[in-house]
């Protein structure tokens, strides 16, 4: 029978109102409101981890979630309404408050620059900017780098943004930055649509917010890229 050894893991959810997790109250087609128990792709991507092996502690300055998971996978910088350029004025901020830097990040960001009239070359340059702001930060970080998922209203923004999103990956790597780009719009299927859409399901009313069955398919989304690149514990041993 085998044994995998356990790693602790201090992971930083990086985003907006979906990394917040509103929507995930919501009954399909819902009003997607910003609860304090909202644990979005958080709590499923948590667990999947444990399960993996880690034991696994969130960091962040803000603390939402369910009461019936462990404490210590709730916090997050998820920002409703928040762009990537103000994530990364805070960035310093949430760095200094914790004790360690991050094993994990994960970052689903620019919705709301999309909604806000960004275009796409400013969002990549914004991007750009946390990117290098984050690895001159804390260099070991692993970074998973989402695709946006759908937005119908903005469908050719976030098009254009996720198309952008693997030359900026490359490029990071090259400059020595451990960043995974992950298929989130590709993969989930979250959003995409309109509501007459069998998959409407997944999204809330407004068609920005997942319900909860959405934010399972983006935390299956997160996890899958975790796992192929190598961040699953496989020191087993036979007993």
């Amino acid at each position: 029978m085998a044994s995998a050894a356990v790693r602790n893991i201090l992971w930083l959810p990086l985003g907006d109102s979906i990394t917040w997790g509103c929507g995930t109250d919501a009954v399909p087609r819902g009003a997607d409101k910003c609860w304090p128990d909202a644990g979005g792709y958080r709590v499923p991507l948590a667990w999947s981890l444990s399960q993996a092996g880690y034991n696994v502690t969130t960091m962040g300055l803000l603390h939402a979630g369910p009461k019936y998971v462990p404490a210590q996978w709730l916090r997050h910088e998820g920002h409703d309404e928040w762009r990537i350029d103000q994530i990364d004025g805070i960035l310093d901020q949430v760095l200094a408050a914790s004790a360690a830097p991050p094993d994990l990040v994960t970052i689903h960001l620019g919705t709301n620059d999309c909604y806000q009239g960004a275009t796409p070359d400013v969002m990549h340059q914004r991007l750009q900017a946390l990117l290098h702001h984050l690895f001159n930060a804390t260099p070991t970080a692993t970074v998973f780098l989402a695709s946006l998922i759908g937005f119908p209203r903005k469908a050719a923004c976030v098009s254009a943004y996720n198309a952008g999103l693997p030359a900026i990956v490359a490029e990071r790597q090259r400059a020595g930055m451990k960043i995974v780009y992950t298929r989130m719009h590709e993969e989930s299927g979250v959003c995409v649509g309109n509501t007459s859409d069998p998959r409407a399901g997944w999204c809330c009313a407004h068609m920005i917010h997942p319900t909860a069955a959405g934010y399972l398919r983006m935390a299956s989304s997160f996890a899958l890229a975790i796992a192929e690149h190598g961040w699953i514990v496989n020191e087993a041993t036979e007993h």
